[in-house]
């Protein structure tokens, strides 16, 4: 009785991994409707960006999305991931990622493509029936996980190293401390940005450099030739370097003050004392001074807004 229910389980599991295929098949049925099959529904899906464009610069931006969300297989045909926190978790029944014999009783194709282990990104983690499974899995490139893997990164004896359980090896040093740096440069770009958008000089200007070398790495994740002026650009720029006593522009007008504040009044209080340290105003005050503060250097400059010009006799008492 129990081997009767143990086979109709398996039967019931079949038909939903069938299911799942057609309604995915569907997707790239014929004129006249004719479904495909699963391996017609392979082929037709590596035969061209069908369902997307650039697919590897939308996997690069998925792992940069879930950079703790990686699984390590070590065989092809292995059912077992190790993850940053568990070694046992499974694909999800269903998924046409899940390494199992397919309809006709062969090895499915994504496994034949395979020859030793693989890395999976994946966008959640669940149980079911007691067994850790894994949601929306994607394969990988050895260049996702250096480039995108993981919170944190250090370099342990001349090696990078992920979250404290993934090792990046290069056939040189030079590979490596470049991968580090180039990860470094991911993790500060948005910083950058936050700074720039408070007219921050210094921050537009890494912010420019940040954005040339962005398209060159997305250009080279889909395979492209990057963009030459870009190139030239990464291999020319300098941080500008903010000299002491030299006095501060004027980068904007009064017109302009209104969208000013509204912006500086978004900052904390301590990042609108980094921003008045930069521009040699002084820190003091509340919230509301240091907004007026900031805004009338970056209008005026560092020698402020002129003095107001007073009409004879006004002002004296009478």
């Amino acid at each position: 009785e129990q081997e009767e229910q143990e086979e109709q389980e398996e039967e019931r599991e079949q038909e939903a991994i069938a299911t799942h295929q057609d309604s995915a098949g569907a997707i790239f049925e014929a004129e006249d409707s004719t479904p495909l099959d699963y391996r017609e529904w392979l082929d037709e899906m590596r035969s061209g960006d069908k369902e997307i464009q650039d697919e590897k610069l939308l996997i690069a931006l998925l792992c940069a999305a879930y950079p703790a969300n990686f699984a390590y297989r070590g065989k092809p045909k292995a059912r077992r991931h190790c993850t940053s926190s568990a070694s046992n978790a499974l694909i999800q029944r269903g998924s046409v990622n899940y390494p199992m014999a397919n309809l006709e009783g062969t090895a499915s194709d994504p496994l034949e493509q395979l020859d030793g282990p693989s890395w999976w990104l994946y966008s959640d983690k669940r149980m079911f029936n007691g067994k850790l499974s894994l949601i929306d899995t994607t394969l990988l490139s050895p260049w996702d996980v250096a480039l995108f893997g993981g919170l944190r990164s250090r370099m342990v004896d001349g090696k990078l190293e992920l979250d404290n359980w993934i090792n990046v090896e290069a056939e040189e040093p030079a590979q490596e401390q470049m991968l580090f740096k180039l990860r470094e440069e991911l993790r500060q770009a948005p910083v950058w940005l936050s700074i720039a958008t408070s007219w921050d000089k210094v921050a537009a200007a890494a912010m420019h450099r940040s954005k040339a070398l962005f398209g060159v790495l997305g250009s080279v994740l889909m395979e492209k030739e990057p963009d030459s002026e870009s190139v030239e650009l990464l291999k020319k720029w300098k941080l500008p370097e903010v000299e002491d006593g030299k006095v501060l522009e004027a980068t904007a007008n009064e017109d302009d003050r209104m969208e000013i504040e509204e912006s500086l009044y978004k900052k904390t209080v301590a990042e609108l004392k980094v921003l008045l340290k930069e521009m040699n105003q002084p820190v003091s005050g509340r919230k509301a001074d240091l907004v007026t503060r900031c805004a009338d250097a970056l209008i005026y400059g560092e020698e402020g807004p002129p003095e107001p010009e007073w009409e004879e006799g006004e002002g004296e008492g009478e």
